[in-house]
């Protein structure tokens, strides 16, 4: 899931040009703009940076990979488990991107 991620951001699984289409918020008929790309949520995160996001699961699985294009960090998170934990994925991502003394 990370190699699938990081070739999302560099451009070597698809053209940068399509990537942006994929990752560009789509519009209702009326105009308004929606925070769904093609496949993805756009979103700005709790410190207002870029992050693009899927999630999926089946029966006793859950998944959830956030790309932040602007840092070039990729987060997935894997669990054994069919309830929802998409705010500990952000937690993690959060972790990666701050001045956390884990990550010093």
């Amino acid at each position: 899931l990370l190699i699938f991620g990081n070739a999302m951001l560099s451009g070597s699984l698809l053209r940068p040009e399509t990537a942006s289409v994929l990752f560009s918020p789509q519009s209702l008929k009326d105009g308004t703009s929606t925070r769904y790309g093609i496949g993805w949520l756009i979103r700005n995160d709790s410190k207002e940076r870029l992050a693009i996001s899927h999630t999926g699961g089946s029966m006793g699985g859950t998944a959830h990979l956030i790309l932040y294009p602007d840092e070039r960090v990729v987060v997935a998170v894997l669990v054994n488990s069919d309830q929802r934990f998409i705010h500990h994925a952000w937690a993690i991502a959060d972790i990666f991107l701050s001045d956390h003394p884990a990550m010093r």
